[in-house]
């Protein structure tokens, strides 16, 4: 409104199309949050109590709005110092409260009481001190005083289909008590749990937001609702508006979580790493990507986004490395990332296309995205004619299965690297070969060259599997063994294993192979960490790591 107040606005009997129609308009950038204006026809009515405008039959929607700034208006701005205000707000004339105190709330907006991650440390962090939203701190216009950025007020609405008239009244009581409300940057209102379905919502290029129960302290919805604040759209993947979780921007619920914002949001709007972008519309790119966390630690010749325009449309590429301010995103960890949306810098959902592991393409409108491969700190990028991708070092035993027909990349679905969970179950019926054995992901599999296909295959005549002169099992010796048996020659998992004295683990700067095993001693130093234990050799077993042959 023109006094600055914002309302919800009803269509009455059409109030679902009413609804569709404004956010088909958003979408497509028509329509600009904070710059758009709508002339309403004379009859249309403002709700104070519901803070609801109900729009009169006579309206033309598609007449009656225009927008008085380029569709590009980035109206609140994504750098500097901002103050914000976070308010606890009892309703039900205080008989209802929110379930948190309004210390609570200020060490979990700003870490006052030490809350280490909190979205004001993590919007400096990723922003690299670019922007912040601290407490807001001193006397207000009415002669309050704020120590901590938090506030408590208590309004008589109560929850009635929605926090419309919660959220109307907390203004008019924020203004009354504290002044007018533009003093503040941002204002956060907590309010009581009222069992629906959403988490917290929060008005396009603008100062407010909203959020229901114990989701005011989860620093994924805080940074989620002020990045719409200042002009983000969510995030999707495939059908789903919220499904892409590699940044704040989709459906994320965390408490403590070191995660930043996709490409397209750093790329298009925020504008924090604007030194690090390179446009690859015409020219392509043969280089490195860098993650959002060697922002810090690199220079603006080092690049970290790349842009390519086709069309009205913006295709984003990023390397979404798992590190430092960003060491948990929701998914794509470590991949490259292709993420579109329409062209500009304006309010506009993005859409995740691709998360690429090494040796990976995507086929784009103009040209492919290729993820050649993890170069030191960075992701090697080849944007147009790809370089011939690295032949991997470890191959994946051809035509195994597990008991119930899954290959190794059903493991790679449904564990982690190492297979921690599942690597020593579900043998091959026939050959008895386990997934830890057979897939690469797994830990197992073959040197990549090996004229060995499986540990079933018939040994050459230079194995020592073949007429050895003297059996290896007769005398062992304490592991690490050495001299009585060659252990390099056994070229596949099983074969080692089953040599005493041998095992099949990785070197420092070496890819896995055949070694003399470790003794127990020495692989005690992993107890409790199977991953780790698996992966020199050692035998893993009621949180123990010992030697495969002690």
């Amino acid at each position: 409104m023109s006094d600055g107040v914002e309302v919800l606005i009803s269509g009455g009997k059409r109030h679902a199309a009413t609804q569709r129609f404004f956010l088909n308009k958003f979408k497509n950038g028509e329509y600009v949050a904070g710059a758009s204006t709508m002339k309403a026809a004379k009859g249309s009515v403002v709700d104070e109590k519901t803070g609801r405008m109900y729009l009169h039959q006579d309206t033309v929607l598609h007449k009656d709005i225009k927008t008085v700034n380029p569709r590009s208006s980035q109206v609140r701005a994504t750098t500097g110092a901002n103050k914000l205000l976070v308010v606890r707000v009892n309703i039900d004339g205080g008989s209802t409260s929110p379930p948190y105190s309004t210390s609570t709330l200020s060490d979990k907006w700003f870490g006052t009481s030490g809350d280490a991650i909190n979205n004001d440390s993590q919007y400096q962090a990723c922003s690299f001190g670019k922007v912040s939203f601290d407490p807001y701190i001193g006397t207000t216009s009415s002669g309050v005083n704020i120590s901590d950025g938090s506030y408590e007020i208590t309004v008589s609405a109560s929850y009635n289909g929605s926090d419309s008239a919660i959220e109307s009244e907390a203004r008019s009581v924020l203004a009354a008590e504290l002044g007018d409300l533009s003093q503040f940057d941002y204002v956060a209102l907590s309010v009581p749990s009222n069992g629906q379905q959403y988490a917290a919502y929060a008005y396009i290029n603008s100062w407010l937001s909203l959020y229901q129960g114990s989701y005011v302290t989860d620093v994924t919805v805080q940074m989620h609702e002020i990045g719409h604040n200042l002009g983000l759209a969510h995030s999707g993947e495939g059908s789903q508006s919220y499904g892409d979780t590699s940044g704040c921007m989709g459906a994320l619920w965390d408490d403590d979580r070191n995660i930043c914002f996709n490409g397209a949001k750093n790329g298009a709007q925020l504008g924090w790493y604007d030194d690090r972008v390179v446009d690859v519309s015409t020219s392509g790119y043969d280089g490195l990507v860098y993650g959002i966390a060697d922002y810090g630690t690199t220079t603006a010749t080092e690049k970290m986004l790349l842009k390519m325009s086709v069309g009205s449309t913006d295709y984003w590429i990023s390397y979404n490395k798992a590190t430092g301010v960003n060491s948990q995103p929701g998914e794509g960890a470590n991949t490259v990332m292709v993420h579109s949306r329409s062209g500009g810098s304006g309010y506009a959902e993005s859409s995740l296309l691709a998360k690429l592991s090494p040796g990976q393409s995507y086929t784009g409108p103009s040209t492919d995205v290729t993820f050649v491969s993890v170069d030191g700190d960075a992701a090697y990028v080849v944007i147009g004619e790809a370089a011939p991708t690295p032949a991997p070092d470890c191959v994946d035993i051809e035509g195994w299965t597990d008991s119930y027909g899954d290959g190794c990349e059903w493991y790679e679905t449904y564990d982690q690297p190492g297979c921690p969970s599942y690597g020593d179950m579900w043998a091959n019926p026939t050959t008895g070969v386990t997934p830890g054995q057979a897939c690469c992901f797994c830990d197992g599999g073959v040197p990549n060259g090996s004229p060995v296909a499986a540990p079933v295959a018939t040994p050459t005549s230079s194995a020592p599997t073949a007429s050895p002169t003297a059996s290896p099992t007769a005398t062992p010796s304490a592991s690490p063994i050495g001299g009585s048996v060659d252990c390099p020659d056994f070229l596949t998992k099983s074969e080692c294993n089953n040599v005493v004295g041998c095992s099949w683990r990785k070197v420092r700067g070496s890819p896995k192979a055949c070694y003399d095993a470790l003794d127990t001693q020495t692989c005690s130093k992993w107890d409790g960490k199977k991953r780790k234990c698996k992966k020199k050799g050692c035998l893993f077993s009621d949180d123990l790591c010992t030697g495969r042959w002690d």
